[in-house]
């Protein structure tokens, strides 16, 4: 249980930092994912910044999708690019939804279809073997950072 607590409180600090354009109460709502010990940092980041997107989609076109120009990694490869205007105007115009919770069962498919995808080199949505059962998973390659995952699958 204390190692539960330490572990939130981290992770609180972590985010705070990370998403500073966001209240703490908005971070608080958005991080459904925070008490999962087994998840990676990006994982669980991926997971805020979605469900900051879902609930508070015109804020997030403002303070996360207006500036940003891409990743450390690959440059402002998205500055001019039509989708992210698209994604801008769509966020603009779209209503506050449920925040995505975690899903035991769609975690383990997901992590049976990465490793796959990974061994094979294939890249895709079609799954060779492994696990069968939920398939709308959405694939993000290349990304190094829960928010340019989450503005990736966006």
């Amino acid at each position: 249980m204390i190692k539960t607590i330490c572990l939130c409180f981290a992770w609180l600090f972590y985010f705070s930092a990370t998403a500073q354009n966001w209240t703490k109460e908005q971070i608080s709502k958005a991080n459904t994912a925070i008490a999962i010990s087994f998840l990676t940092k990006e994982e669980i980041e991926t997971i805020l910044y979605i469900n900051l997107c879902r609930l508070y989609p015109q804020e997030f076109a403002e303070k996360e999708i207006k500036p940003y120009f891409g990743t450390l990694k690959y440059g402002d490869y998205v500055k001019k690019s039509s989708y992210r205007k698209s994604l801008f105007r769509h966020l603009k115009l779209t209503k506050s939804v449920a925040v995505l919770v975690f899903d035991q069962t769609q975690y383990e498919y997901a992590k049976c279809f990465s490793k796959e995808q990974g061994e094979s080199g294939q890249i895709g949505h079609k799954r060779i073997q492994g696990k069968q059962g939920f398939d709308g998973e959405c694939c993000s390659y290349g990304m190094e950072t829960g928010k340019d995952i989450a503005i990736q699958l966006l």
